[in-house]
C-alpha cells in the first residue's frame, strides 16, 4: 500500500501545511522561535543545567 500525504510550505516560510486521506488539514509552525516555544511549552520549561548542553539556555 502507497501512503501519500500532502505538504506545502506557506507563505514566507513559517509554515508546513499537510493534509492526508484520515488526516485534516493541518498547519505546523516551523519558524525557529516558534519552534523553541512549542518545545518548551511541552516540555514543561528548559532543562535543568545538569541535563543540557552547556551551550545556552533556551526556554
Amino acid at each position: 500500500m502507497s501512503w501519500r500525504l500532502p505538504l506545502a510550505f506557506g507563505w514566507g516560510g513559517t509554515g508546513l501545511y499537510a493534509a492526508g486521506q484520515h488526516v485534516p488539514l493541518t498547519r505546523y509552525r516551523i519558524a525557529p522561535d516558534a519552534l523553541v516555544a512549542e518545545v518548551c511549552r511541552r516540555a514543561g520549561g528548559s532543562l535543568p543545567r545538569a541535563d543540557r548542553v552547556p551551550y545556552r539556555k533556551v526556554c
